[in-house]
């Protein structure tokens, strides 16, 4: 879904895509009955939003990025402790300004693009094997922290 409004000083948007899986079902092997799979071990429902505005040669942009948690099932001997993965969400910044189209700027955009702004780290995915516990890593997301990046372009 995308919407844009005009305003008196540019524009302004919103967007939002999202996905919403209603069913998985999964055959362990060849011959075995499927077996519905819908809440586990994978998140069922993502979205990406956001809201943006155009100033003169200036844009301006947020997004959401959203992940639900879900269930984890126990594969059989793993001796998983874990049984639910959290929900992720994470907030996008960008900036961009476009210089006028005059003189020796004509052409040049600086941007900056700040993913993660608020550095949260994804759900960690735990296991537990017989001899001692470890971590198996992230999940349900973006493993990288906040990133940060400047851009320089110029058009010739």
């Amino acid at each position: 879904m995308n919407y844009v409004a005009q305003t008196g000083f540019g524009s302004m948007d919103f967007n939002f895509s999202g996905n919403v899986d209603l069913t998985r079902d999964q055959q362990a092997s060849a011959g075995l009955p499927f077996v519905e799979q819908i809440n586990n071990n994978a998140s069922n429902f993502r979205f990406r939003t956001s809201l943006g505005a155009q100033i003169q040669q200036l844009r301006a942009q947020v997004t959401l990025n959203h992940r639900a948690g879900y269930n984890l099932v126990p594969s059989v001997g793993t001796g998983t402790t874990q049984s639910l993965v959290t929900a992720f969400t994470t907030v996008d910044l960008f900036l961009k300004y476009e210089f006028p189209d005059e003189g020796i700027l004509n052409g040049l955009a600086l941007s900056l693009t700040i993913d993660n702004v608020f550095d949260k780290d994804p759900p960690r995915y735990l296991l537990q094997n017989d001899l001692s516990r470890r971590e198996n890593g992230y999940t349900n997301g973006r493993t990288i922290g906040r990133y940060v990046q400047f851009g320089i372009a110029k058009k010739f």
